[in-house]
């Protein structure tokens, strides 16, 4: 899997961004990527994007905003992240429905310092139809070795920890949200070059740190 790229310095004159160079293969590898991420919650497996990206979401986040949106998946783009550039590329390059309310979006894609507010808004499903439900995708600046959290549920043996730079107070949130399970939205965590997956059905303990195994 290759890591991050370098950010283009001469944008499209039209602030559109170049795409993935092999768009059906590099999209598949990308899909592949997420999906180990989302099969092992907690592993911090390596993405990639585009060179040429809106600088709001990274490059990573582009690759995962060309893999995963497409005409039937409204988004929801926080303030922070939502720039004209960024929309007018979701918009072209996914054809994905921009949406000003997340609790119509199928993603959400924000900054972890906006989080606490957007997240309760996300769409949680359905007793009937517990599938209706969002992806959260949170930009984050990396993943450490401190501030871990521990994690349980299916894909993880006996536990996990995650490690990453957030208020207790998230974690409690995230918390929560397993706690509606089958209920409850997924939560995808970009960095450059790097994912990690927390699904709705991953019991998380923001209260105990300790050591990866």
């Amino acid at each position: 899997m290759e890591g991050a790229m370098p950010h283009s310095t001469i944008p499209d004159a039209t602030g559109l961004c170049r795409p993935f160079q092999d768009p059906v293969g590099d999209a598949s590898r990308m899909f592949r990527a997420i999906l180990t991420a989302m099969s092992h919650p907690g592993r911090i497996v390596t993405a990639f994007g585009p060179a040429d990206f809106p600088g709001t979401i990274g490059t990573t986040g582009f690759g995962a905003a060309l893999t995963l949106l497409d005409t039937d998946t409204p988004v929801f783009l926080s303030p922070r992240i939502g720039d004209a550039r960024t929309v007018a590329n979701l918009r072209f390059h996914c054809g994905c429905p921009v949406v000003e309310n997340p609790q119509t979006a199928a993603f959400a894609i924000m900054s972890l310092a906006e989080a606490d507010v957007i997240l309760p808004s996300l769409p949680i499903g359905t007793p009937d139809y517990p599938d209706k439900s969002a992806t959260a995708i949170i930009l984050v600046d990396g993943f450490t070795n401190e501030d871990s959290v521990r994690l349980t549920g299916p894909g993880i043996f006996k536990y996990k920890t995650l490690g990453m730079k957030a208020p207790r107070e998230f974690w409690a949130s995230l918390r929560e949200n397993s706690d509606r399970y089958p209920l409850g939205f997924d939560t995808l965590f970009i960095a450059e070059g790097e994912i990690v997956a927390l699904p709705r059905s991953t019991k998380i303990d923001p209260t105990v740190t300790v050591e990866e195994c």
